[in-house]
């Protein structure tokens, strides 16, 4: 009955509280502070855990559990209602729905079930004191903990799919705060009989069963307290109990209350308060029950907390005889070699030099161009301030020392310069967040963007985020700077949170605990709210139905959201990462990017990457020009016409011709026959080049046996994969240069393109497998055959051949689901996988995010990898004494570092630049030139490399004796 008015809805319409403007906004004060303070108050609870060796048992190890489905529970409901309290239209697409209902359904049952097992924890405790040890053992405690977040998650997903199975016809709202089950199911217009025995049976086996469980543990529990004689002992009993048996009410009450209660019973509105209640409240209070009601959390609490009252005695009693006063501070740097200082302080005077240029002129665009007076461009213009001013506080001091043979720093402009640094730092990460929420308003509710975005918040949150982060920095430098400094040496190129601290005579752990937590409010929240909005962001896209929308809704984000994974990767890595990873020397490498190096590419990835901006560049240059010339049009619109044209020809072959394609049209070169010929010619030589050497490469480390390392078996790999390459795609080329037709068959073309994606992939893996072999051989020489066994090669050389193919194959499948009904013209040389989906007659919106995504995974994801590997060889590198060995180890890198260069750097381009800057055209000649790299890697391992050279000269030689 229900199908017949049944339409399909994609988004939902959460009614949420209340409509009243008042008491939205004092919800939303209400419910960002008990959000914060859940998060707060569980990170801590993980942190005391983590710190505290007495904690490291079964019962709070289940507790760090519980409080980790706390926190993600509370984050899977309260962000999206915190938007929707500031949001005149309160939409949540489908997709999101079905998500948050998942994993609010999910990290529920698997806090029940935790319960009980933690209840069971305490009967073996209580009941059986003396195996406690031997039963609760970590491989059990893991296992309990593991069945506990699988029976969840299981339970969840089979109540998500019966339930978004169910036809929704025209009505979309939901009356809840959130995606919550009942409240999705009383939207379906059939009899939902079904679905309510589901839940019902769904929560006898997640509320009832546990609960049991929890009632039969404690009725032991209860009968052996009673047995106990003394007073003291029943007390001391009870209490190991009390806290989690307060959680077990609170949790179990309220969802039992919830989900099996009688239909009849609590109105909409007192089912919401529930809900609401166990959404919010709940997650908050699990932490304060076990810090305030457990006197070993409190311990734990109080000794940390000793630390900080202790600092004042520890200084008059241990402190005073090793502290002076520190009336200035001197500054390591990067290296004491004068050749090495002044080569820096070239490098860093030109790149403070194109910071300060780069960002000035972003600043003057947006103040000249009343186009670029938008949001979006008041927060970049913000954010271009913080930039400049960040590297006003560190570089001109450390280009002074750089010439400088004392590099001291006065006591105060140490603690300016701390002060300084770190408030720009965290200012910048809150206006990240910030750009993000006018990005989320911007995509997912365009219509409401002036109301929304308007310039009092604008303003508002611009002040939030330099007063947030100037407030971090305020409390982090009172309490760096007093502790007690024994040493007046800084280890760092300026004065560093991290490398101050570590000068103190005392014990450090409290700055360090002060640190962590600075670095989670201030570097994981605003990560996370990103997140959070990307993925809304992500979510409306997918929902455009034109590619061409699609594209400019993500053009949008791409700026920002590069800048986005440049800044918090760097932060994170410096400052959340684990102190025993990385050596000091990398430290400052990492801390160094940051510094100098992101504030220069903030403006360059803008202005790139950002049509607004280039036509702002480019009507304020056309104001200085003489009046009588005309302005010449850029080079990137001058090459658009093909483009247009093959639209054109797209579009009408949609509408004229629906007939299904059994053979496709390389259109190729558009050049002249002669043309053709010589570029027949040009292009035989390169290939038969391609294959010598890669040959002779394989034949030498075959022939070789001082070749037989792990460097020389990847490069082995490379040169097949190289081989391979280029057979795929250049024969056919070739051909078609000399032929008059010049078309390939289907299936031709979707192997072409199969074998296409399947090489790339896998040469960049194979890559990214040579950066950590060169990484071993410098950083741990001495284990580097213990490291770099055959088997670990042989493990790494095939997972990159299968990841590379499998990868392949979901392109290809994807493809294979569409239709080619018209056009035929592929506007390319071969048969490049974004040239096929042009001719396809169906929306092609997901293959186009599978390839991006699929760019990030295998190019970035990869690059990212192959950069830090080179962070640490650097460092590595530069903390050898004599010359001769720094450029002996850089002699072994320099090789793979080039192929690096032109693979990633080529792909990036093809396939990560923006379209509007690169018509087809132009994307042919660079995959012309990525389809010719082979030809280079061999002439580079074979040129820059002496063991190659050795080799081929050895093999001459014994050609020439025979």
């Amino acid at each position: 009955m229900g199908t017949d008015n049944q339409t399909w809805v994609r988004e939902f319409i959460l009614l949420g509280l209340s409509s009243a403007w008042d008491t939205q906004v004092s919800l939303f004060v209400l419910f960002s502070i008990t959000y914060l303070v859940t998060v707060l108050g569980n990170f801590l609870i993980v942190l005391l855990i983590g710190l505290d060796s007495r904690l490291h048992t079964p019962m709070y190890f289940f507790l760090t559990n519980l409080s980790v489905v706390d926190v993600s529970y509370a984050t899977s409901i309260v962000p999206q209602m915190l938007v929707h309290l500031l949001a005149e239209h309160k939409a949540i697409p489908h997709v999101s729905c079905a998500a948050q209902l998942f994993f609010s359904l999910g990290l529920g049952g698997i806090e029940f079930v935790l319960l009980a097992v933690m209840a069971y924890d305490r009967y073996v405790a209580v009941c059986d004191p003396l195996r406690y040890s031997v039963i609760m053992h970590g491989g059990l405690c893991s296992g309990l903990a593991i069945a506990s977040w699988v029976s969840g998650s299981v339970n969840s997903l089979m109540q998500t799919a019966i339930t978004f199975q169910l036809p929704m016809c025209t009505n979309k709202f939901i009356d809840h705060i959130s995606c919550e089950l009942l409240a999705v199911v009383r939207l379906a217009c059939v009899d939902t009989s079904s679905n309510e025995v589901a839940i019902m049976v769904s929560s006898i086996v997640l509320l009832m069963t546990p609960f049991c469980l929890v009632l039969l543990s404690y009725v032991q529990i209860v009968s052996t307290i009673l047995k106990i004689q003394s007073t003291e002992g029943r007390k001391k009993a009870f209490q190991t109990c009390a806290s989690h048996l307060t959680v077990v009410v609170l949790c179990y009450g309220m969802a039992i209350v919830t989900y099996i209660q009688p239909r009849s019973g609590p109105s909409v509105l007192q089912e919401k308060l529930i809900s609401l209640f166990y959404a919010i409240l709940t997650p908050m209070l699990n932490p304060m029950i076990y810090s305030l009601r457990n006197k070993e959390v409190k311990g734990a609490w109080q000794k940390l907390l000793w630390k900080l009252s202790g600092f004042t005695s520890k200084l008059r009693l241990t402190g005073r005889e090793n502290q002076t006063w520190m009336s200035e501070f001197i500054l390591l740097g990067l290296s004491s070699c004068w050749e090495t200082q002044i080569s820096l302080f070239i490098l860093f005077l030109a790149v403070y030099l194109v910071t300060v240029l780069a960002n000035f002129l972003l600043l003057l665009l947006i103040r000249l161009d009343s186009r670029l007076n938008t949001p979006m461009y008041f927060f970049l213009g913000v954010l271009s301030l913080v930039d400049i001013s960040y590297s006003n506080s560190t570089v001109p001091q450390m280009l002074v020392h750089f010439l400088s043979a004392r590099k001291s720093i006065p006591f105060s402009s140490c603690v300016l310069q701390l002060h300084v640094s770190l408030a720009l730092g965290g200012s910048e990460f809150f206006l990240l967040g910030a750009m993000a929420y006018d990005r989320y308003v911007a995509v997912c509710h365009p219509l409401y963007y002036t109301a929304i975005m308007h310039r009092g918040l604008c303003l508002g949150l611009a002040a939030g985020c330099l007063v947030a982060g100037f407030i971090n920095s305020l409390m982090e430098t009172i309490i760096t700077f007093r502790l007690p400094l024994c040493r007046n040496v800084i280890n760092h190129f300026t004065c560093e949170t991290l490398a101050v601290v570590r000068l103190a005579c005392v014990d450090i752990s409290f700055n360090m605990l002060m640190v962590a937590i600075s670095g989670f409010l201030v570097i994981v929240l605003p990560c996370f709210f990103v997140l959070f909005s990307y993925g809304h962001i992500v979510a409306a896209v997918l929902r455009i139905r034109s590619t061409q929308g699609c594209s400019k809704a993500f053009g949008t984000c791409a700026s920002h959201l590069t800048v986005v994974c440049m800044c918090f990767g760097a932060t994170l890595f410096t400052y959340l990462g684990p102190r025993s990873a990385f050596s000091v020397e990398e430290e400052k490498m990492v801390a160094l990017f940051y510094a100098v190096v992101a504030p220069m590419l903030n403006p360059l990835i803008y202005s790139l990457r950002n049509k607004d901006v280039i036509a702002a560049f480019w009507k304020v240059l056309e104001k200085f020009r003489d009046k009588e010339l005309s302005f010449p049009i850029p080079p990137h619109q001058s090459l658009l016409s093909p483009a247009h044209s093959t639209h054109r020809q797209f579009f009408q072959g949609i509408m004229g011709n629906q007939t299904s394609v059994t053979e496709f049209l390389l259109l190729g070169f558009l050049l002249s026959r002669r043309t053709q010929l010589l570029l027949s010619g040009l292009f035989s030589l390169f290939y038969a080049v391609t294959l010598l050497g890669n040959g002779v490469i394989l034949g030498l480390i075959s022939l070789d046996s001082r070749l037989h390392t792990p460097m020389y078996f990847f490069l082995a790999h490379l040169a097949i994969v190289d081989i391979s390459y280029a057979s795929n795609n250049v024969p056919k080329m070739l051909a078609n240069l000399l032929n008059k037709r010049k078309t390939i068959s289907f299936v031709p073309c979707i192997i072409q393109t199969f074998l296409y994606m399947a090489f790339v992939h896998t040469e960049c893996l194979i890559l990214v497998m040579m950066s950590y072999d060169r990484y071993v051989a410098i950083c741990h020489p001495l284990r580097y055959s213990v490291i770099m066994s055959w088997r670990v090669c042989t493990v790494l050389a095939i997972t990159s051949w299968m990841f590379g193919f499998l990868l392949a194959l979901v392109h290809v499948v994807l493809i294979l689901r569409l239709p080619f009904c018209g056009p035929r013209e592929i506007n390319h040389f071969f048969c490049e996988i974004l040239s096929v989906l042009k001719l396809a007659c169906a929306d092609t919106r997901l293959n186009q995010v599978v390839i991006f995504a699929a760019c990030v995974f295998i190019l970035l994801g990869p690059l990212c990898l192959v950069l830090v590997s080179y962070t640490r060889i650097l460092s590595a590198i530069l903390r050898i004494p004599s010359g001769e060995g720094r450029r002996k180890a850089f002699s072994t890198c320099s090789s793979h570092l080039c192929v690096v260069g032109l693979f990633f750097g080529s792909a990036i381009v093809m396939y990560m630049a923006p379209k509007s800057r690169h018509p087809e055209e132009q994307q042919k000649v660079l995959s012309l030139f990525y389809t010719f790299n082979p030809m280079l890697n061999p002439l580079i391992y074979s040129l820059r490399n002496a063991e190659v050279k050795g080799a081929l000269r050895r093999v001459s030689w014994k050609q020439r004796s025979m």
